[in-house]
């Protein structure tokens, strides 16, 4: 821990300790967790571009499925 003194303005003095070692665990810490936060992000929107596809083909199938049942029913149409 290193002790610090300081005089500002018209000669205030503030006085107090600086512990270097804990700050800089302290920015480590703060860019390991910009770069976790920075993959899930990526994580995230590739997630959701998947979640988008799944959508498209989930609508594509329901249209299927729709022209499905009215080729079902005019067969069933035709016959009767």
């Amino acid at each position: 821990m290193a002790n610090w003194a300081l005089v500002i303005g018209h000669g205030e003095l503030v006085i107090g300790n600086w512990e270097l070692g804990t700050n800089r665990k302290q920015s480590t810490a703060n860019r390991k967790q910009k770069t976790e936060n920075s993959q899930q992000s990526t994580v995230n929107s590739q997630q959701s571009t998947v979640n988008r596809q799944q959508k498209t083909e989930n609508s594509q199938q329901k249209t299927e499925n729709s022209q499905q049942k009215t080729v079902n029913s005019q067969q069933s149409t035709d016959n009767t």
